[in-house]
């Protein structure tokens, strides 16, 4: 199974729809401002709140939280559609036939309308913002999937920047919410998952950053790179007063 070439996502078709579409009570959205798409890759308990919070607070940004992984039965369901068309549906066929209908399948286009509907009934970003995405920490509940996941995200919500965030396997597996599970297997798999991220981080560098947690909690100054990966200003004492406010949760 693979994705096609990656096309550029049509922001302004995309808009159109969803104006078309509008909200509860017949109001309609203005989605022109939207410049980017930011997606932060992680797992639990790696300081990642705290990266959405610093993101989420830049004027513009509209950063959600998690969404229990809502995005990955959307792109299933696009690579079904995607197979049913190369394998089943190169030619037509009529009615009697099993596959009757997958010559008319157009993935491009489901992609688009699912990437469309996620944008609107999940992440439902404001009229002025900027920027829109949100953190998850199931990536990597599937790790063979990773690739595939982000190709989509890459495909039908460009331009999207991926910050992949990152923390010490031992401090990960001494927080409670790891606890039903042995802490040797903790700490073996966040190390296992950090060098998936570094990887991958390091085949992708156009639009793929790293930050980590104990890095930047030490010395806020490593945060500096996302800023400029984000095409915003660095400010130290925003910076400073994120990271001292503690989070709930």
């Amino acid at each position: 199974m693979h994705l096609p070439a990656i096309f550029p996502y049509p922001l302004r078709r995309a808009r159109r729809a969803l104006r078309r579409l509008g909200v509860a009570g017949g109001e309609r959205r203005n989605w022109d401002s939207v410049q980017q798409f930011v997606f932060i890759v992680t797992y639990g308990r790696s300081g990642s709140t705290l990266v959405q919070k610093l993101i989420g607070g830049l004027p513009g940004y509209h950063i959600r939280g998690e969404n229990s992984d809502a995005l990955r039965g959307l792109v299933r369901s696009y690579q079904a559609a995607l197979k049913a068309k190369e394998e089943f549906g190169k030619q037509p066929t009529p009615p009697d036939t099993p596959w009757y209908g997958a010559y008319d399948i157009d993935p491009r286009s489901y992609g688009e309308t699912l990437a469309d509907q996620f944008v609107r009934q999940i992440l439902m970003p404001p009229p002025d913002a900027r920027a829109v995405g949100f953190k998850e920490i199931r990536y990597f509940h599937e790790p063979e999937e990773l690739e595939t996941y982000i190709a989509f995200i890459r495909q039908f919500f460009a331009p999207a920047r991926f910050v992949f965030n990152t923390r010490n396997p031992e401090a990960v597996a001494g927080s409670s919410w790891w606890k039903e599970k042995p802490r040797e297997e903790v700490v073996a798999q966040i190390a296992d998952w950090n060098r998936t991220i570094e990887a991958y981080v390091a085949r992708h560098p156009q639009d793929c950053l790293l930050v980590h947690y104990d890095a930047f909690v030490a010395d806020p100054e490593r945060l500096r790179p996302l800023f400029e990966f984000l095409g915003e200003p660095y400010d130290p004492d925003y910076v400073a007063q994120t990271l001292e406010k503690r989070l709930q949760h």
